[in-house]
């Protein structure tokens, strides 16, 4: 019995102790921490603590942590794992400018794999080393690719078509104004100049739609020119005809001369 009293009593007095220690308002890690060491290696601790009256906690390495938030450490202070405020980020230990990170911009969530810095502003990016990027993901659903898209299908959802080309009021260009377009212009009407498809680049579900409404108009143009070529042989044939024919009543009237 005296032997539990004196246990209860000696574990009283190590909490008043450590109680004492902890100071709620404090904002450094002296009067304001509590720290555990690693018995085997004194670089390799754990620290809660405060700053501007915010908690921090620190697992292994040594120093104070990260200003407001959670920090996992290798030996050496190397940063592995770091959450602060509004941001969570993972280092790579080889490389510190190869990283992961998830941030806020604007109340909208940012995430960015590799390489460092901030990232896409609001959305989802891949850099490499040097802030290279190479993918950006914004919450608008934009995507940018910086580099060559290699891919065995690839399906664009726009419409409308250009089936409008077959509609009965439909104001089809005259060749000859398409001519003089092409002359002045130097490009087909409705479609971009190479300096603007440099300048601005290129929307291929638009350019795609483009390029079949000048398609389905050649069509047009290709039908008028047949029906013409028809006409043209028609009358050609109906010129034979006559021409047989006259060539007939000529044969005729030369056998009556002959006969008289």
């Amino acid at each position: 019995m005296k032997k539990n009293i004196l246990i209860s009593l000696f574990l009283s007095l190590t909490y008043s102790v450590n109680a004492q220690q902890w100071n709620p308002n404090g904002d450094n890690t002296t009067s304001g921490a509590v720290i555990t060491q690693n018995p085997n290696n004194t670089a390799a601790n754990s620290a809660f603590s405060w700053y501007n009256n915010t908690a921090r906690i620190r697992i292994g390495g040594t120093g104070n942590g990260i200003e407001n938030g959670f920090l996992i450490q290798g030996v050496g202070e190397k940063k592995l794992f770091e959450v602060n405020d509004g941001f969570a980020r993972v280092f790579n230990p080889n490389n510190r400018e190869a990283n992961i990170t998830l941030s806020w911009l604007n109340n909208i969530a940012r995430l960015r794999i590799g390489g460092s810095g901030i990232g896409a502003e609001n959305g989802f990016e891949i850099q490499s080393t040097n802030e290279k990027k190479l993918l950006k993901l914004t919450h608008s659903g934009n995507l940018a690719i910086y580099g060559k898209i290699e891919a065995k299908e690839v399906k664009v959802s726009l419409t409308p078509t250009a089936d409008f080309v077959f509609e009965n009021n439909y104001n089809l260009p005259t060749l000859e104004f398409i001519e003089n377009y092409i002359k002045e212009k130097k490009h087909l009407p409705e479609i971009a100049s190479a300096k603007e498809m440099e300048k601005n680049g290129v929307n291929i579900g638009t350019f795609q739609i483009q390029l079949l409404q000048k398609i389905e108009e050649l069509t047009l143009y290709t039908i008028q020119q047949e029906k013409k070529i028809k006409e043209q042989a028609q009358k050609i044939e109906d010129l034979e005809s006559l021409n047989n024919k006259l060539l007939e009543l000529q044969s005729r009237l030369e056998k009556l001369e002959s006969e008289k």
